[in-house]
């Protein structure tokens, strides 16, 4: 589950973000949806997604807007419209509340994602100062603010104590991001899920770091970092390009094993408990103040998650009904 969710993307209108591309392109038109759409369709697909990274300007890529284009509000209504409203308004009237049990799930340290990007430009880590531009954009918090400063204040001591962010502290960097675009998120959903679902919502974590078969860690930072990345958990579900074949008598073999039980078992039964947890038992959420996940590593636990203190300090920022 991504940290898009629940969080937008962007600051500025899709159609802006569909125009600054279009003029890349060398559109000299007006701003009017139908004719950028008409211009955009005549390019083909490969130079669209070329110029893509160009479309985010300096002072958005400082304020964590990761890329151009994804899930927005749809401004217009149509019978293949998705999004029409705010995805957390959404998700606490969704249809699937009442019959559809959810299985959701993430790693012990999603942020290793970002580790590549912020290597390849290390002023990503010297732009954090106050870490404000870290606030989540959802909060529309007024930048310099008192309110602001506040808020940023306290990540500031959360995740960097009285030290500034850094090329040493990278991996306290990491964590953050984790938190702002992943687990954050995952706990809203779940949140959610908890106040206005009547079908059960599961949550896992998944924690099982291998020298070897934790593909995407090794993919987006080498094998010398160490962690459970985004994506790693992935890499025990299915066969993967980047990953040979597990030995059927590993540790990784047994995890892998475990994992497609589960969601097998999931996927069969809407229950994700399976003759591979063993005494284990694997119980739907029910307390958001004490939301606990099946914690996969090298053991297999249900216990309280983890992340649960500090996501108190994001919940923090957000007024009451707002969350």
């Amino acid at each position: 589950m991504s940290g898009s969710v629940l969080c937008p993307w962007t600051l500025s209108p899709p159609n802006q973000w569909a125009f600054r591309l279009a003029i890349a392109l060398g559109y000299k038109g007006e701003e009017k949806s139908h004719k950028i759409y008409k211009f955009l369709q005549t390019i083909p697909a490969a130079t669209i997604q070329e110029a893509v990274p160009s479309v985010v300007r300096k002072e958005e890529k400082h304020n964590r807007i990761l890329m151009a284009f994804g899930p927005v509000v749809e401004p217009y209504r149509s019978v293949g419209s998705i999004l029409t409203e705010d995805p957390k308004d959404m998700l606490s009237k969704t249809w699937s509340n009442n019959d559809v049990p959810l299985l959701i799930g993430g790693t012990s340290f999603e942020g290793l994602l970002f580790y590549p990007e912020v290597m390849r430009r290390k002023a990503t880590l010297d732009e954090v100062g106050n870490c404000e531009n870290l606030l989540p954009l959802d909060l529309q918090v007024e930048r310099k603010s008192k309110s602001s400063l506040e808020m940023a204040g306290i990540l500031k001591t959360t995740y960097f104590g009285n030290e500034d962010c850094n090329l040493k502290n990278v991996m306290k960097f990491l964590e953050l991001e984790s938190y702002r675009e992943f687990w954050h998120p995952i706990y809203r959903t779940c949140r959610s899920r908890i106040k206005n679902a009547k079908a059960s919502t599961y949550l896992y974590r998944f924690d099982y770091d291998s020298p070897d078969a934790n593909a995407m860690r090794n993919f987006f930072c080498g094998p010398e970092i160490r962690g459970t990345c985004h994506g790693d958990d992935l890499c025990y579900l299915f066969r993967f390009l980047l990953l040979n074949k597990l030995n059927e008598n590993s540790p990784e073999f047994h995890i892998s094993q475990t994992m497609i039980d589960i969601w097998t078992s999931f996927a069969t039964n809407g229950d994700p408990n399976c003759p591979s947890l063993k005494q284990v038992k694997f119980e739907p959420l029910a307390q958001e103040d004490d939301m606990k996940c099946l914690n996969i590593s090298n053991k297999i636990e249900y216990i309280p998650l983890p992340e649960l203190e500090k996501m108190h300090v994001w919940n923090s920022f957000y007024t009451k009904g707002k969350l």
